[in-house]
């Protein structure tokens, strides 16, 4: 595994969420020196977060690598030469090979059961516009305009912006961001439509050889049409018949399109350094306390067979109305 030597950093108006289960209670405001290359290169071996304070002294708070792939058991709260180490998760990280045909990976990944039922999906979804499928890609600076316009859409639509709070933000410097990114050539935008209505979307970036799915979403009132996989599935078609990428990385977060689709996992934790200082200790151990106690009762209910019906629940009480109400201007 390669060493952080990019040093691809970024300073940030970031923050560190207080979930319990789905609901975000409360996020504490933090000024965070973000790691932002490709996770495949990430490693903290020989990471010194010490000697990144001292070369950013002023107003950092925190420095954040969300993505370190590791076999290491780490310590939630952990401290070392007057840093704190917080580890506030560890997950799989799920990535798909792009180094064969997108018919090979079919065959490969998905048994004939579940390839026959993958196809049907798709083909279910045409049928809601006479049979063809409406999936466009975004990718140029004069595009960023509309994408987001069409993206903002759908994720007002979604629990993720309604519920987590974590949707396409509405604000003229994310479009200016978008912009920029496509000016580099690491960022690509896709949305699927039903007859002129956007449905789904999701956004994409670039890093060397590396495609990383950072959003996505879909209009809950065509849930039953699974818009989400019908544009993942052509997002991958599209990326495999290029023959220029080699990885297409899921990101963070588990979901089980992710386990069902990816060719393999790795596994990751999410690290913070800080400072120590007599405020951030308690801060941690709050949210420890919490993700902890959130995952016992999330746990119990899994246990009693109420988990899945109460996530349900309350992601239809932040959906909106019927297929009919979403506009496309």
């Amino acid at each position: 595994m390669n060493h952080i030597v990019h040093h691809e950093w970024e300073e940030i108006n970031g923050q560190l969420p207080f979930y319990f289960g789905e609901f975000r209670l409360y996020s504490k405001q933090l000024r965070v020196l973000a790691y932002i290359g490709p996770f495949l290169n990430s490693s903290i071996e020989e990471f010194n977060a010490r000697d990144l304070f001292l070369k950013h002294p002023v107003g950092i708070d925190a420095i954040h690598i969300p993505s370190v792939p590791t076999t290491h058991k780490w310590k939630r709260i952990s401290f070392s030469d007057g840093i704190i180490i917080y580890v506030p998760a560890t997950f799989p990280r799920y990535v798909i090979s792009l180094k064969s045909t997108f018919e090979e990976y079919l065959a490969k990944n998905f048994n004939a059961k579940r390839r026959h039922n993958l196809l049907a999906t798709v083909r279910k979804f045409a049928q809601l516009s006479e049979g063809l499928i409406d999936f466009r890609e975004y990718a140029t600076p004069n595009a960023m305009t509309e994408f987001h316009r069409l993206a903002r859409q759908i994720s007002e639509l979604t629990y993720q912006e309604r519920l987590l709070v974590v949707g396409i933000p509405d604000d003229p410097n994310f479009v200016s961001h978008l912009k920029l990114l496509a000016q580099n050539g690491t960022l690509r935008g896709y949305i699927l439509f039903s007859n002129a209505i956007p449905v789904a979307f999701a956004y994409c970036s670039l890093h060397e050889t590396m495609v990383t799915y950072e959003k996505t979403g879909f209009d809950p009132a065509y849930a039953q049409w699974s818009p989400g996989i019908v544009l993942l599935y052509h997002i991958l078609k599209k990326l495999f018949s290029e023959n220029v990428f080699t990885t297409f990385d899921f990101g963070t977060g588990e979901a089980l399109y992710k386990s069902l689709f990816s060719t393999s996992a790795v596994s990751c934790a999410d690290i913070y350094f800080f400072r120590r200082r007599c405020t951030t200790f308690p801060l941690l151990l709050a949210h420890s306390t919490l993700i902890y106690s959130s995952s016992l009762i999330v746990a119990i209910l899994n246990i009693l067979g109420l988990k899945r019906r109460l996530k349900m629940f309350f992601r239809k009480t932040y959906r909106t109305t019927p297929i009919g109400h979403t506009t496309a201007h």
